[in-house]
């Protein structure tokens, strides 16, 4: 009766131990989805920053573009040209042209930076998923086989509970000389 109590206690305490382990695992998945949170939040943050980054660096390249333009009529008026027509009006008309391609330049690389943090932003999302999914599925494992470890222990390895023995083998027994086989006798 002893070994079978011993059995039980054994088998209870590694059901507690990968219980243990496995809500050790569960708070790692909760723990890894949490940080992949506010990973992929700071990246969309960093996104919105590079978009308004670009919005600013348009409206700097514009007063620029348009200072360059003042100067350009100032000093083509200055010179006595006219700067509503001719060869004036046609360096303005380049001048705008090279301002519309840098501010489309502008424009693009500040999305394709917002849109490189947004992906980034997917991306850890679902490293974050998958990473709490594999400790989830690891502490499921854990746990049937904590519970399979107590199952061997109580049963014994063999599939089968070991029946309390409550009887002594006394083997065989000799008195007055003569020995006698208990297995062996019939009344």
């Amino acid at each position: 009766m002893a070994a079978t109590t011993v059995a039980l206690a054994l088998g209870g305490a590694q059901i507690l131990s990968s219980y243990q382990n496995s809500v050790g695992m569960g708070i790692q998945a909760k723990q890894e989805e949490t940080v992949s949170e506010i990973n992929a939040g700071m990246m969309k943050i960093r996104g919105e920053q590079a978009l308004e980054q670009g919005k600013k660096d348009l409206e700097k390249f514009n007063r620029q573009v348009n200072q360059f333009k003042g100067t350009q009529k100032a000093v083509l008026a200055a010179s006595g040209v006219s700067t509503e027509s001719g060869s004036a009006l046609e360096i303005q008309k380049q001048t705008d042209l090279f301002a519309a391609e840098d501010q489309d330049r502008i424009k693009n690389n500040a999305a394709l930076q917002a849109w490189g943090y947004k992906t980034e932003s997917v991306n850890t999302l679902l490293q974050g998923k998958y990473k709490a999914e594999a400790y989830r599925n690891q502490a499921a494992g854990t746990l049937l086989g904590g519970i399979a470890q107590a199952g061997a222990t109580i049963y014994g390895g063999t599939g089968k509970m070991k029946a309390p023995t409550d009887s002594v083998d006394f083997g065989q027994v000799t008195t007055s000389g003569e020995t006698y086989d208990p297995s062996t006798y019939t009344a």
